[in-house]
């Protein structure tokens, strides 16, 4: 009786084995498919043959650091992931350095209401602290509230000015791209996040297709950069420094706060990308006591200008 009723005891642990074992295996396989997509979108195609090889005397290399190991990269322009932000006329107007899985795969456009009032103004965002949870019981995230429009914007001093769009991930010390990797002992590459300082994304810029596209035309225009907080130390000025160096004379603006842009299907962005389509963008803003923009919170970087001056012929 005692044999009997302990192989019944084991059969039924057994069988609760087995179905928790089976209810375990569903969970992985129904959560296969969207694990394999994230790793599918970072995959590259694998590399062939009929792909162009560059002379290295021919390519700029650029030098960057891993986001994630802080290893150095070493890479060309061919391996950086980027796309063209357009106008709804279809002309390149600027380009976007998408950085995450969640950003939009397809072409940004900026919609010609968002246009027209990006070359006027801009939106501030105020950032504020919630109540909950209890302070010292976790983290307390910031709220933003998205106001009102602030004229004039820096650069709004003539409606005819031409205007460029760059649009990256950013922080204080630099600026934040994908650039293409090979997986060691493999013929696949992977999208990697690599941050590179002011003076590397400068020297990107000027050797972006996209970027070439949206300026060849244009003998003088104002950048925009739509990236966070760059002019809170160097990072814009020697990207700026880089573009001029470059034989580019744009005036560069860039925020030294937060950046967000606002699209069509959300109220703002500020960390992800939703939809495609751009209806203008902003900055957080810093007030003062009575509620007022403290200041402007974009930095301008002139483009060295000629000297125009004819040399004086003496007297007439």
């Amino acid at each position: 009786m005692e044999l009997s009723a302990g192989l019944t005891r084991m059969a039924g642990r057994l069988r609760t084995a087995v179905v928790d074992a089976g209810g375990a295996l569903r969970t992985v396989v129904s959560e296969l498919p969207n694990d394999m997509r994230t790793v599918a979108d970072n995959i590259v195609t694998a590399e062939s043959d009929i792909v162009p090889r560059f002379n290295p005397s021919e390519t700029p290399h650029f030098i960057g650091m891993n986001a994630a190991t802080g290893m150095p990269h070493m890479f060309t322009s061919e391996q950086i992931r980027s796309q063209p932000i357009s106008d709804f006329d279809g002309n390149v107007i600027g380009v976007n350095f998408p950085l995450k899985v969640s950003d939009s795969k397809k072409p940004i456009w900026i919609s010609h209401e968002g246009l027209e009032s990006i070359y006027t103004e801009y939106y501030q965002a105020e950032r504020t602290r919630s109540l909950w949870p209890p302070k010292g019981l976790l983290t307390r995230k910031p709220k933003w509230t998205f106001g009102r429009s602030w004229r004039p914007a820096p650069w709004a001093t003539d409606k005819s000015e031409n205007l460029v769009f760059a649009r990256a991930h950013a922080a204080k010390r630099g600026y934040f791209i994908q650039v293409k990797k090979k997986i060691p002992l493999t013929k696949w590459s992977m999208w990697t996040p690599t941050q590179v300082d002011g003076k590397t994304y400068g020297k990107i810029l000027a050797s972006n297709d996209h970027f070439k596209q949206a300026v060849k035309t244009k003998s003088t225009a104002r950048l925009i950069q739509m990236s966070c907080s760059p002019a809170g130390r160097s990072a814009a000025r020697k990207s700026a420094e880089s573009l001029h160096s470059s034989g580019l004379g744009f005036d560069v603006h860039a925020t030294e706060n937060t950046h967000f842009s606002r699209f069509e299907s959300r109220s703002g962005s500020l960390a992800k990308q939703y939809g495609n389509v751009i209806l203008g963008h902003g900055s957080e803003m810093k007030f003062d006591d009575a509620g007022s923009p403290a200041k402007s919170p974009w930095a301008e970087y002139k483009a060295p200008r000629k000297n125009t001056d004819t040399a004086d012929s003496g007297p007439e």
